[in-house]
């Protein structure tokens, strides 16, 4: 990191190192697209070394480089050659949950676009995606299918807690799972792994279950998990004994998570369970979470939101669900929300 505190600066300073922060973040896509934590990942190299294996600028590199130092990312040592630190090693490739395709994806040309209009999303409610890129998020992605396996691969890093789940949650009460809007299966594979009596639907849209057919082409456990193309929005495969939903509902309206619910209502079994792993917002209060910019993100991107307890609790309800446990996942991204359907 810099030499200097934020606590030392004026509150003029402070402001203008946010605003610019936006330029950090397109720096740090352009080091992950470059790959320069994996060139110094056996070794340290000069940035003329860095230049020729990236067919870059050699002084515009430099210029780059000694910017990222201020902010703990490389360093230069007494031979003038670049090394990683700790930060820069979490953008490595094969680094344990490697953050280079999150950071790659989190500053593509679509994100970006609909942010610059955050004051019309103030203004109307409405997600500015569509207005900006002419594609809604789903939309560009299909769009741009390099894009979409980037944000894929930058999702990976939210499904790195299924070890953590598994300790907090016991899944071998079930014989049957449905993971609706599983993405490749990822958390899904886990739960089968761990529990070998039990069996796995994976629900997503056609372009997913595409991917995830690959994914578990040489899997262990092909014989026990099913992949169903659909939409959530119509219907549901019925009868299951568990259903889970991770990280699904904040990309949508309340409207629509009612509507999602709702369909989870018509399939699901009286006996069955819903699980829902979703970020849980804190009540109001001055407390800095980091939940509060992703909510924002998702206000801006796709019209969702992040929720409290008491707004999940609401539509749950409205749904014909009962809240029966909340539990709190260590190192997660996450909380476990469990509900169970009310029987009319």
């Amino acid at each position: 990191m810099s030499d200097f505190k934020l606590k030392d600066l004026s509150p003029q300073i402070t402001l203008l190192e946010m605003a610019e922060a936006y330029r950090v973040s397109i720096a740090l896509k352009t080091i992950a697209e470059l790959g320069i934590a994996d060139l110094l990942k056996d070794s340290a190299k000069t940035c003329k070394e860095l230049a020729q294996a990236t067919a870059t600028h050699e002084s515009s590199l430099y210029r780059l480089l000694r910017a990222m130092i201020s902010k703990g990312i490389f360093r230069e040592n007494h031979l003038g050659c670049f090394e990683n630190t700790p930060l820069s090693e979490a953008l490595c490739t094969d680094a344990p949950n490697s953050v280079r395709d999150s950071v790659r994806f989190i500053s593509v040309d679509g994100n970006i676009q609909a942010w610059m209009r955050l004051s019309d999303v103030i203004k109307t409610g409405n997600p500015s995606y569509q207005d900006a890129t002419g594609f809604n998020s789903w939309e560009y992605r299909q769009h741009y299918p390099e894009i979409g396996e980037l944000f894929n691969r930058h999702m990976s890093i939210f499904t790195s807690d299924s070890d953590q789940i598994l300790n907090c949650y016991d899944f071998s009460a079930f014989k049957s799972i449905v993971d609706i809007g599983g993405g490749i299966g990822v958390l899904l594979q886990k739960i089968l792994e761990f529990n070998h009596e039990i069996t796995g639907i994976l629900f997503d849209i056609p372009s997913v279950i595409k991917q995830a057919i690959t994914h578990f082409k040489e899997s262990e456990i092909t014989n026990r998990i099913e992949l169903i193309e659909g939409d959530f929005f119509k219907k549901i495969p019925s009868g299951y004994d568990a259903y889970i939903l991770k990280h699904v509902l904040h990309n949508w309206s309340d409207y629509e998570v009612c509507q999602i619910l709702e369909r989870c209502r018509e399939a699901i079994p009286d006996q069955g369970k819903l699980i829902i792993l979703e970020t849980i917002m804190p009540h109001q209060g001055n407390k800095p979470d980091p939940s509060q910019w992703a909510d924002l993100h998702m206000m801006v991107t796709l019209g969702g939101r992040e929720r409290t307890e008491k707004e999940y609790n609401a539509l749950l309800s409205q749904a014909n669900f009962k809240l029966t446990q909340i539990r709190n996942i260590p190192n997660s991204f996450s909380e476990l929300i469990e509900a169970i359907p009310i029987c009319l």
